[in-house]
């Protein structure tokens, strides 16, 4: 027996079922959002990640062991120079100057870990001409040694374009006094010697986070040594 063909007004109801069914919204099953499994971000979706200097001071010494640079950074920005100063002149130059003369690799300007002091790690620099540059950096902090290679070799190339300014002072043990230099020495901490801060959820703080809460999160912690670097670390600049 041959089955009778749908009628047209039949046809027509079901094409028109099909076509509000595709248009309904589809379920989403990407699953939860970071805010619905974690409680509400403390940063806002899309925002840069917070980084923190790592870096209390960077001074210059003068072949003389005289410094003749110092600038603060970070939560130590607001501390007293001299303080720092006493650090570098108190517990580094001794430990400079023994590292000096027995370097490790002929050459090579970075001289690595010095000493920790109070809640500091002290890191050193010199060139084949005694100028010493020191890097103070919190306790626990991440940094690695290639990045402070790179640190080092930056602030190195800093000094030697302030050094050929014919307004710079001859005579070495004479203060840096410079905005170029400055800036320089700033863009080079921002680069090497900031590290990002770990995400806050409001659902690990339920009283929210503070200004001082987030930043006292942001303390890192390794071992002094830090990595090893590898042969092909980059070397610091030619010799001035």
């Amino acid at each position: 027996r041959r089955r009778p063909s749908p009628s047209p007004s039949r046809d027509s109801a079901r094409r028109a079922r099909g076509q509000r069914a595709s248009r309904q919204p589809m379920a989403s099953f990407a699953g939860p959002t970071s805010e619905s499994a974690h409680g509400s971000v403390h940063r806002p979706s899309g925002a840069p990640p917070a980084t923190a200097s790592v870096a209390a001071a960077v001074c210059v010494l003068s072949a003389q062991h005289v410094p003749i640079y110092l600038k603060t950074y970070g939560a130590h920005a607001s501390r007293d120079a001299t303080y720092f100063q006493s650090l570098v002149t108190a517990h580094a130059v001794e430990v400079l100057s023994e590292r000096v003369a027995h370097r490790p690799r002929p050459g090579d300007f970075y001289l690595g870990f010095l000493c920790p002091v109070d809640e500091f790690q002290l890191y050193g620099y010199a060139t084949n001409t005694q100028i010493k540059f020191v890097a103070i950096l919190a306790d626990g902090n991440l940094v690695q040694e290639s990045d402070l290679r790179e640190f080092f070799a930056k602030v190195h190339n800093s000094y030697v374009e302030y050094v050929l300014n014919p307004f710079s002072p001859i005579q070495s043990d004479k203060p840096i006094v410079s905005k170029r230099f400055d800036t320089n020495v700033e863009k080079v901490v921002a680069v090497h010697l900031e590290k990002p801060a770990p995400v806050a959820h409001a659902a690990d703080h339920p009283g929210g986070l503070s200004p001082q809460g987030a930043a006292a999160s942001t303390h890192l912690h390794t071992a002094p040594g830090g990595a090893a670097a590898s042969s092909s670390s980059q070397q610091g600049p030619s010799p001035k």
